[in-house]
C-alpha cells in the first residue's frame, strides 16, 4: 500500500509539472480566447483560470487526437460563451462588456466610442459569426485552425468569416446614419 502511494505522489508531481508547463506555454493564448468573447478583462482572466483549472482535472482524460492547444481553445470557448449566456440572463438591461472611464481627452474618447460601437456590433452577431470572427481578427488563428479547433470544414469558417464582416460593415453603417 504504502509502494502504491509514494508511486501516486511521484505521479502527481510529475503530473503537475508537466501540467505547469502546459499552463506558461498556453496562458497568453486561453486569455485572449476568452477576452475575444467577453470583452471584460477581470471576466477573461476568472475564466482562464477556470479553464485551466477544469482542464487539470479531466488531464488524464485528455485523448492525445489533437494537440493540447486545441483542446484549450475548445474548452475556453465553451466556458467563455456559456459564461456569456449566465451573464445575459442575471443581467438583461446590460448593454456594454466594459465600462470605460470617461477622459477629457478627444481621442480617448473617440477611441472609447469606436470600442462600445464595436462591442454592441459584435454582440449582435450569431454566435458561430462572432466567435469565428474573433478567433480569426483578434486571435490572429487561420481559417483551418479554427476549422480543426471548431470541428468544422475549413470553408465553412471562410464563409462564416466572411458574412461576419459584411455583418459588421453593415451595422455600423446602420449605427452611423
Amino acid at each position: 500500500m504504502d509502494c502504491l502511494i509514494i508511486k501516486m505522489t511521484f505521479r502527481s508531481k510529475k503530473y503537475r509539472e508537466q501540467f505547469k508547463t502546459i499552463v506558461s506555454e498556453n496562458y497568453t493564448m486561453v486569455y485572449r480566447t476568452c477576452y475575444s468573447i467577453l470583452l471584460n478583462k477581470e471576466d477573461a482572466e476568472d475564466l482562464s483560470q477556470e479553464v485551466f483549472a477544469k482542464a487539470f482535472q479531466s488531464f488524464e482524460t485528455f485523448r492525445k487526437e489533437s494537440k493540447i492547444s486545441t483542446w484549450l481553445y475548445r474548452i475556453s470557448i465553451n466556458l467563455s460563451l456559456n459564461y456569456k449566456d449566465r451573464q445575459s440572463k442575471l443581467l438583461i438591461a446590460k448593454e456594454e462588456y466594459e465600462q470605460f472611464t470617461l477622459e477629457s481627452d478627444d481621442e480617448n474618447i473617440l477611441q472609447q466610442r469606436r470600442k462600445e460601437i464595436l462591442s454592441r456590433v459584435l454582440d449582435k452577431l450569431p454566435e458561430k459569426q462572432r466567435t469565428f470572427f474573433l478567433l480569426n481578427k483578434y486571435n490572429g488563428l487561420t481559417a483551418k485552425e479554427i476549422a480543426e479547433i471548431m470541428q468544422c470544414s475549413q470553408n465553412s469558417v471562410e464563409v462564416t468569416i466572411h458574412r461576419a464582416v459584411k455583418n459588421i460593415s453593415k451595422k455600423i453603417l446602420e449605427i452611423q446614419n
